[in-house]
């Protein structure tokens, strides 16, 4: 059995609806779940800045981050050219 468990969309969901419902410290619901400690108050974080695009899943990317990793893969690729670049021009000096 894996050390880090992973939970659905739709289970984190139902969690934080079912602790908002009840009346018990986060510990003590987080140990009835039988999920990991911290995991709910990350859920309700993430659910409190994100609202509904809260756990995107695996692969799925905001729309802000979308751009940031297209960048960051346009970049590496231009950095890997000019690196080309610079030992063709050091070989025929």
């Amino acid at each position: 059995m894996s050390k880090n468990k992973k939970y659905d969309r739709e289970f984190k969901l139902d969690a934080i609806a079912l602790f908002e419902k009840s009346q018990k410290k986060i510990s003590h619901f987080e140990n009835d779940l039988g999920i990991g400690r911290g995991n709910l108050r990350r859920w309700l974080k993430d659910k409190e800045l994100n609202g509904d695009n809260c756990f995107p899943g695996n692969g799925n990317v905001s729309k802000e981050n979308y751009e940031l990793v297209k960048l960051k893969k346009e970049n590496k690729i231009l950095r890997e050219e000019r690196d080309i670049l610079k030992k063709v021009v050091s070989i025929f000096s």
